[in-house]
């Protein structure tokens, strides 16, 4: 069973840890199925990925500014990762390297996998100074990506610090998958 609902959490600990005075740093962080920030979860939300809670608000961006207002806490997965990763860019060089690994399945019914997508962005936006766009880490995505059994595929974001990996598994009932990160197999499987 997994919950996405810590992933804010987790990625909020994180960057604060790291920057206290005398920063705490883990071995890596695992992000399963995470959201973007609640505000544009409640765009995309369905329940069983059936019924739409907001998605025909979502249409009028105004009105769903005045329902997100009403949220108070918005749980900001992408920026809080990207301030972490940027943080951990900057340190002085201590040896250590920090891995951040996203999995996320195609047909997660509950969180679209598309969110995964904006976290990654985000974190691997932050390794760069002047960032990168959208579209050119999704044809770095294309070059790099990296085919593992049962329809899963990786991607490695390698930087002098953290290392972004973005896992998406293609499988049938997703809450019942993981992604064995060491499970690869030659570009023509899977």
């Amino acid at each position: 069973m997994r919950s996405p609902w810590l992933n804010g959490p987790c990625a909020t600990l994180g960057s604060h840890l790291a920057k206290r005075p005398d920063p705490v740093l883990f071995a890596g962080m695992v992000l399963v199925a995470p959201f973007a920030d609640v505000e544009l979860l409640t765009a995309t939300y369905r329940v069983a990925g059936m019924i739409p809670i907001l998605d025909p608000v979502a249409y009028f961006p105004r009105v769903l500014a005045f329902l997100n207002a009403f949220i108070k806490s918005k749980w900001p997965s992408k920026d809080k990762l990207a301030d972490f990763v940027e943080h951990r860019e900057n340190m002085t060089d201590d040896g250590q390297k920090y891995h951040v690994t996203i999995i996320h399945a195609q047909d997660d019914y509950d969180i679209p996998w598309s969110h995964s997508d904006q976290v990654f962005w985000h974190a691997v936006s932050a390794t760069q100074p002047t960032g990168i766009s959208y579209e050119e880490l999704e044809e770095e995505k294309k070059q790099t990506r990296i085919r593992l059994k049962a329809a899963r595929w990786s991607v490695d974001h390698e930087t002098k610090g953290p290392n972004p990996k973005r896992c998406l598994i293609r499988a049938p009932q997703a809450d019942r998958t993981s992604c064995h990160l060491n499970d690869r197999s030659g570009p023509g499987d899977g």
